[in-house]
């Protein structure tokens, strides 16, 4: 069970997700031909260099590191912020994490222990940071992305704040759907966020894969009391085994955040920090490419399959497919599961959305990527009347 937004708000996840699930199945079949489509985490063309460090990683694995993190990735980190123009952040305004998803948590428990009992979120809303966020005592208040990026988004944000016990959580390039914030609606949101006393909660774990401009240009935001922006080696990187993201924010909130990293999980990996380190340096263009060569081969087959274009699809490194008519998507995805061996997430993963959609990784090398969209072609066309019915596949 998902946790559910604004009604109610008073439960969390009782049992693994649809995700975990379906693997569960996979590992139990193994003699199956399972086609993978579940993951959102971009793949790279081939291993990137950054795995020989020999007796430095050996000797890391024997200290703790400091609980703001190692020093060496600490510059590292605010070099990229600086040099991508995202944040003018110097090391004080880092904090290295156990992954995004630990980022969210640290944030949100912090808020809710200051007295914030609402956040309001941009929707779709993957399922476990409302979990997440319910856990932490906050109530979610869904905001839709669409009116989000409308000329109305920051009065309905506006209206959804509680007076001095609420904060905004954003999520640019967008997990589903793709949409881009743009900068100026960000720092608009920003600015309301300080004119409320409230934070703004920037989740930018798919920053590098905003292609609404030549150079990812991110949040080119200054510091502030009320922003914190989020991060992480799984999706940037492409690196989910790691489980390094980290935190840019306020000195003297950063300073109570590692305090709670401290008394919950005391460091960060020293071995894993030092791979993130020489992961910055190696860059991510490879795996950027993929996804844009992906998204290139997706944009194709879906206007072959549809005649139609992909709503959002400006960022992000997945694509939110449409099916109408559909009434329950999880019965939609066990069947494609069931009869055409091909595993998928569907939008009984996301919080706020509205009408059924399969939510497609387009981060897969092209030669696993292709054969893929053939067989999802083949099975869509199968078993959703609406889709044409001829045999030529795409």
């Amino acid at each position: 069970m998902i946790g559910t937004a604004d009604t109610g708000n008073t439960s969390v996840a009782a049992s693994l997700t649809p995700l975990q699930r379906r693997l569960a199945e996979v590992a139990a079949h193994p003699e199956h031909s399972w086609t993978m489509l579940l993951e959102n985490v971009p793949v790279w063309p081939t291993r990137p260099p950054v795995d020989d460090l020999g007796r430095a990683a050996e000797t890391a694995a024997l200290y703790y590191p400091g609980s703001f993190g190692d020093p060496e990735l600490l510059t590292a980190l605010a070099y990229r912020e600086r040099t991508a123009g995202r944040l003018a952040v110097a090391e004080d305004h880092l904090l290295v994490t156990h992954g995004g998803l630990h980022a969210a948590g640290l944030v949100f428990r912090e808020l809710s222990a200051r007295g914030v009992r609402r956040l309001v979120c941009q929707t779709p809303l993957l399922g476990s940071i409302a979990d997440l966020a319910l856990a932490s005592g906050l109530d979610v208040k869904p905001v839709s992305t669409e009116l989000l990026i409308g000329d109305d988004g920051p009065r309905a944000v506006a209206e959804a704040l509680l007076p001095s016990t609420s904060a905004v959580y954003l999520n640019s390039p967008h997990n589903p759907t793709g949409h881009v914030l743009a900068a100026d609606r960000i720092a608009e949101l920003l600015a309301l966020a300080e004119e409320r006393g409230c934070h703004l909660v920037l989740d930018a774990v798919y920053d590098d894969f905003d292609f609404t401009a030549a150079v990812p240009a991110g949040a080119p935001l200054e510091p502030s009391p009320s922003l914190v922006v989020l991060n992480s080696f799984s999706k940037n990187y492409g690196a989910p085994g790691l489980r390094i993201g980290w935190l840019c924010a306020d000195p003297v909130l950063l300073a109570r955040l590692a305090v709670r990293l401290e008394y919950e999980v005391i460091a960060v990996s020293g071995p894993g920090q030092r791979l993130a380190t020489r992961l910055l340096a190696h860059g991510n263009e490879g795996l950027r490419q993929t996804v844009r060569d992906g998204r290139a081969a997706v944009a194709r087959w879906w206007e072959e399959l549809t005649g139609g274009r992909l709503a959002g699809f400006s960022g992000g490194t997945q694509a939110w497919l449409p099916l109408p008519g559909v009434t329950d998507d999880e019965l939609f995805a066990d069947r494609l599961m069931r009869d055409h061996g091909i595993v998928a997430v569907t939008s009984h993963s996301y919080v706020g959305d509205r009408g059924a959609h399969l939510r497609l990784p387009v981060g897969l090398p092209l030669p696993v990527l292709e054969p893929a969209l053939h067989r999802l072609g083949r099975a869509l066309r199968a078993t959703y009347s609406l889709l044409p019915s001829d045999d030529q596949g795409v």
